[in-house]
């Protein structure tokens, strides 16, 4: 029964119990007055000609309305506000996040239909509720474990690592390793600023690769740098920093990677030594023949040679030249390694630096037919910085670019000036026999050679472009390559107006 009907239905019962209470009472009252039974109704009124019935009914029908207002109050507490005031109480626990205890009603009204749907819809919210709460149970216990293969796998890392945080960039975390390797204590108060150069002196800060990665957001970023312990000894480490970006290229976090190279670079270190000693022992004989074919090469000598030997003599000539070009090398090769190639900063022209090497390569450019091409940009500014690195940079590139191109080659030497990134850009490109793609990576590595190199002349020592990198990375320059469309190769490099000292 709805709620009009159950309003309509106690109004219409209060009235007739009104009807009747008024009835009955008048009835007794003349029953009373007359001494009569009360089925003798009409006689009894009859007995009274003057009688004023509304005098007898006023007390009794305000009477009965109070007593009709009573049950109303009473009627509608029980049907409505019990049920609410239930139902309240219930609502009440539910919102404590209590509802094992929900009320259930079987009345049909709008009320009960509405609380029915509204227990119902938490019945099934609770359902839900727990499947849900069971689901993520077992996901968080699957992600616990993960978190804990994830913390064990980076604490037995051979290698520190350890993240930095967007914007203070304050070190957040680190694994077992990078704290038994600096020790967590200097590392978290100290920071990146503990590390220095193999000579002890501070290492720049702006040039630490998680530094650079902040800056510039690149996908990674590795130097060498070492660290001096309390003691005195003396630690090499190949740190690696990586940026981590969000959706909208945001940098959030830098992760850094620590690798204790120690040992290796002590065995680098001897390597070089015996180099740097053998090459050092080969100079005097060296030397030695060179005086002697000078000797022999004296016109007033000469002329008393047979032809097959002048032709002896100047294979030793020959020779020798190659095997004093090789010591030279190694030696470049070795102090840079050992970090004494002696650098005194002047200022010099690149454009000077580029015809001179031209000028060293012709003779042997023009016996093979090429053209060279220049393209200079003569407002160029003055370099400042060591010009024995010029001059090593220009002559390897151009000496390989004339060997390895063929009779009749075109090889292009061009030098542009850049203030944007205040440096010079130098290329040089050929259309020779270019480099493989699968030996790419390995074209700046010590003592390799290109295997269509090596076919060409097997005379090379694969120390140039190593060179050439290890000296312009150090005096803040860059090399690339890149391969040409109709053959060959281009170098690009750039070069600072003012180098680092190397």
């Amino acid at each position: 029964m709805s709620i009009r009907s159950k309003i309509i239905t106690a109004s219409a019962v209060i009235g007739v119990f009104q009807g009747i209470v008024l009835i009955g009472s008048v009835l007794l009252y003349a029953a009373q007055v007359t001494d009569r039974p009360i089925w003798e109704v009409s006689q009894i009124l009859a007995l009274f000609p003057g009688f004023s019935i509304a005098s007898v009914l006023a007390p009794i029908v305000f009477a009965s309305f109070v007593i009709s207002v009573l049950l109303l109050i009473g009627y509608i507490h029980y049907v409505f506000l019990s049920p609410i005031d239930r139902y309240k109480i219930a609502a009440e626990k539910v919102k404590g996040g209590d509802i094992g205890d929900l009320v259930e009603t079987d009345d049909d009204d709008e009320l009960s239909v509405m609380v029915r749907s509204y227990v119902d819809a938490i019945k099934r919210l609770k359902t839900s509720y727990d499947q849900l709460s069971g689901s993520l149970h077992g996901q968080y216990a699957v992600l616990g474990h993960d978190a804990e293969i994830l913390r064990l796998l980076v604490d037995h890392l051979p290698l520190g690592v350890f993240l930095q945080k967007e914007p203070d960039f304050e070190i957040m975390r680190m694994n077992e390793r990078a704290a038994q390797l600096i020790g967590k204590n200097t590392l978290m108060r100290s920071g990146i600023s503990s590390f220095c150069k193999l000579d002890s002196s501070p290492y720049p800060f702006e040039e630490l690769p998680n530094v650079v990665v902040q800056k510039t957001k690149i996908l990674e970023t590795r130097s060498d740098i070492y660290f001096r312990y309390p003691d005195m000894r003396m630690a090499a480490f190949r740190m690696t920093s990586v940026p981590v970006l969000d959706a909208n290229n945001r940098l959030l976090y830098v992760i850094s990677t620590l690798l204790d190279i120690t040992d290796m670079k002590e065995v680098e270190r001897e390597k070089s030594d015996f180099v740097s000693l053998a090459s050092h022992q080969l100079r005097t004989p060296i030397s030695i023949i060179n005086w002697y074919v000078e000797l022999l090469n004296a016109p007033e000598d000469m002329e008393h040679l047979t032809e097959d030997q002048r032709g002896f003599i100047t294979q030793i000539k020959e020779s020798s030249a190659r095997m004093s070009k090789l010591i030279d090398t190694l030696l470049n090769a070795s102090r840079i390694e050992l970090g004494t190639f002696k650098s005194e900063g002047t200022m010099f022209d690149i454009v000077q630096v580029a015809d001179i090497a031209i000028r060293d390569t012709m003779a042997l450019a023009h016996t093979k037919h090429q053209t060279i091409e220049k393209s200079y940009d003569l407002n160029t500014p003055l370099i400042y910085g060591e010009p024995k690195l010029g001059q090593v940079v220009m002559q390897n590139l151009l000496s390989n670019a004339v060997k390895y191109t063929g009779d009749g080659g075109l090889i292009k030497v061009g030098i542009e000036s850049h203030e944007e990134d205040k440096s010079a850009h130098v290329y040089v490109e050929d259309n020779g026999i270019g480099i493989p793609d699968d030996e790419s990576s390995r074209i700046f590595s010590r003592f390799y050679r290109a295997t269509n190199a090596r076919d060409v002349d097997s005379s090379g020592s694969g120390l140039g472009l190593s060179i050439v990198r290890s000296l312009l990375e150090k005096a803040g320059g860059k090399i690339t390559f890149k391969k040409i469309e109709t053959g060959g190769t281009r170098f690009d490099i750039i070069l600072p107006f003012t180098c680092k000292n190397i």
